[in-house]
C-alpha cells in the first residue's frame, strides 16, 4: 500500500510539482518556469523533456538514428533451405522436389512450400512442421479464437504488412504470443517488446488462418495515424511533436518496425500510434523480399546442398 501510494506521489503529483530536469543541453527553460508551463513532462528513452518543442529536438535525431539504420528485414543466409528440410524429414522425394523448384523459376513467383501444397506433393501441416525447425520457432496450438483485446495492442497497418497477430498475453509475467506464418523477424519481435514493455514468443500458422485472424482484426482497429509521404526525419520529429502538443502526451517510444518508423504517444491508459512510411525503406524491403525469394537463388542453394548430401547424386547435365 504504502509503495503504491508512493508511485502514485511519483507519478501524479512530483513530475508535474517539482518537474524533472530536461535531458536537452540547449534547454534554456529554468526549474521555475518548468513548474508554471501548461505543459507536463513528457518521457522519452529515460530521459524527461520539458516541452514538444524540447521533444521535436530530441525525437529528430532519434528519427535520423533508426530511419538511417541498415536494411534488417534480409532472412539470413545460414538456415537450411526449407526444401532440404523437408527431403530430410522424407515429406517429399528428389523428384517432387525437383518438380516444385523447376515450376517455381517458371513461374518466378510463391514460395517453395507453397509450390509444394499445390502439387499435393505434402500438407500444409508438414510444411510448417519443417518450417518450426527452420525458424526454431514452435507450432501455435490455439483451440480457442485469439484475444481481441490483443490484437488491439498493436497498429493494424503494422499488422498487415508484417503479417502477424498477437493471441495471448499473459499480463502476470508480460508475455505476448505473437502467431506469424512466412517467417520469424527477430528484430521486429524486439521492436514490440520495447514498444509494449514486454516479452515476445513467436508461434507458427498456416496462412488462411493468419488471413482469417487478421480480417477480424480489422473490426478492432485502434487509434493509429499513417503518413505514407513525409520528406524525412524533420518533419517526424515535427508531426510527433505536434500531436504530443495536442493530445498531452505523458511518454513517446520511437523504434523502427519493419517499413514503418512507428511512434507510439501514450495518454495515461490509451495510447495512439504514429506510423511513418520512408520511401527508401520500402524500396529496401521489396528488393531485399524479392531477392531473398528468388526462385533462381533457391534452386542453386537446393541444388548444391542435394549434390553434398550423402546418397544422393546430381543428375547429368542435360537430364
Amino acid at each position: 500500500m504504502v509503495q503504491a501510494l508512493r508511485r502514485r506521489w511519483t507519478r501524479v503529483v512530483r513530475q508535474h510539482i517539482f518537474p524533472p530536469p530536461c535531458v536537452r543541453a540547449d534547454c534554456r527553460v529554468s526549474a521555475t518556469a518548468r513548474i508554471w508551463r501548461r505543459f507536463p513532462p513528457i518521457r522519452m528513452r529515460q530521459a524527461w523533456l520539458c516541452s514538444p518543442q524540447c521533444l521535436e529536438k530530441e525525437a529528430r535525431s532519434i528519427f535520423d538514428q533508426v530511419s538511417s539504420l541498415p536494411m534488417p528485414d534480409l532472412p539470413p543466409n545460414h538456415r537450411v533451405p526449407l526444401g532440404l528440410l523437408m527431403l530430410e524429414h522424407g515429406y517429399v522425394s528428389e523428384e517432387q522436389l525437383r518438380t516444385a523448384l523447376e515450376m517455381q523459376t517458371r513461374e518466378r513467383r510463391g514460395r517453395i512450400g507453397e509450390w509444394l501444397q499445390a502439387l499435393h506433393f505434402v500438407t500444409e501441416r508438414q510444411v510448417l512442421t519443417a518450417l518450426g525447425v527452420q525458424w526454431a520457432c514452435p507450432l501455435l496450438s490455439l483451440r480457442q479464437a485469439p484475444d481481441p483485446a490483443c490484437s488491439r495492442m498493436l497498429p493494424m497497418p503494422l499488422l498487415r504488412a508484417l503479417h502477424l497477430v498477437p493471441v495471448r498475453f499473459i499480463s502476470a509475467t508480460r508475455l505476448l504470443y505473437v502467431a506469424v506464418c512466412v517467417r520469424v523477424n527477430y528484430r521486429v519481435l524486439a521492436s514490440i517488446e520495447q514498444m509494449v514493455d514486454c516479452r515476445t514468443i513467436p508461434c507458427l500458422v498456416g496462412d488462411r488462418k493468419m488471413d482469417g485472424w487478421l480480417r477480424q482484426a480489422q473490426n478492432l482497429e485502434r487509434d493509429v495515424q499513417v503518413f505514407d509521404r513525409t520528406s524525412g526525419p524533420v518533419e517526424m520529429a515535427r508531426i510527433t511533436a505536434s500531436y504530443v502538443a495536442r493530445l498531452s502526451a505523458q511518454e513517446v517510444r520511437i523504434v523502427r518496425c519493419g517499413p514503418y518508423v512507428w511512434a507510439r504517444l501514450q495518454v495515461g491508459s490509451n495510447a495512439t500510434d504514429l506510423l511513418f512510411t520512408v520511401k527508401s525503406m520500402m524500396d529496401e524491403v521489396s528488393a531485399a523480399i524479392s531477392d531473398s525469394r528468388s526462385p533462381i537463388a533457391e534452386m542453386d542453394r537446393l541444388e548444391d546442398a542435394i549434390s553434398l548430401k550423402p546418397g544422393i547424386n546430381r543428375p547429368p547435365a542435360g537430364r
